[in-house]
């Protein structure tokens, strides 16, 4: 095999190490997001509900906020006002952009993972998803371990840097701050750490199992 071939099938590995991070956290961050049931859960544990007049208003605020931001409406409910608006316009577009970066990490994944199989390197596959999988448990706990040591401050920081005005600073009485308090977020991120690293869990099991199939195929095959 020529230096070339080594070199791609080297940088395919590392692709596939890198960007499987990505996939797994990206779609479990847009899964829940885009998750009513988690939601209307989440309201009935904070009490939103009483916060308004009755339950039919915020549910069928959030239905339009979640068709929004999926492509399929405006937003016309006049539970949000004009800043509200503005800033979840910016949130919209904030998870069009992980959604892209999202499936271009995909096609990368992909094309590596062909690459390596096309070339008849399988235990590779397998080892750069299993390296792969465990970096994200890596990545997760240490990212889940700074934002609960001081939530607040993780939860501004992660506005300041997504965010280039200042739209996302409520008063306390604004109806969004109403639906979705801090405590909103706190309850969000244990329950998008719990997905992923669940699913990272699943890649590793998938992946060790499938290594030691391949080993045992190795070892059993006539020489």
């Amino acid at each position: 095999m020529s230096n070339y071939s080594e070199l791609l099938l080297r940088i395919s590995s590392l692709s596939i190490i890198l960007f499987l991070p990505i996939i797994i956290i990206l779609t479990n961050t847009l899964s829940l997001t885009y998750n009513g049931n988690f939601y209307l859960k989440t309201y009935q544990k904070l009490k939103v509900y009483e916060k308004f007049e009755n339950d039919k208003v915020v549910t069928n605020a959030t239905e339009e906020l979640l068709s929004y931001f999926r492509g399929k409406k405006e937003l016309e409910h006049n539970i949000f006002s004009q800043q509200a608006k503005i800033h979840l316009r910016d949130v919209k577009s904030l998870l069009n952009s992980a959604s892209i970066v999202n499936y271009l990490a995909l096609t990368l994944v992909i094309i590596s993972s062909l690459l390596l199989l096309i070339k008849g390197r399988w235990t590779l596959l397998v080892k750069s998803a299993f390296i792969g999988s465990i970096l994200t448990v890596i990545i997760t706990f240490f990212l889940f371990s700074l934002s609960v040591f001081d939530f607040s401050f993780f939860f501004e920081k992660f506005h300041l840097i997504s965010f280039s005005n200042n739209f996302w600073l409520f008063p306390g009485n604004d109806n969004l701050i109403k639906l979705f308090p801090e405590s909103f977020f706190v309850n969000f991120l244990f329950r998008l750490t719990l997905n992923i690293i669940i699913t990272a869990i699943l890649f590793i099991i998938s992946t060790a199992l499938l290594n030691f199939y391949v080993k045992s195929l190795s070892k059993n095959r006539p020489s």
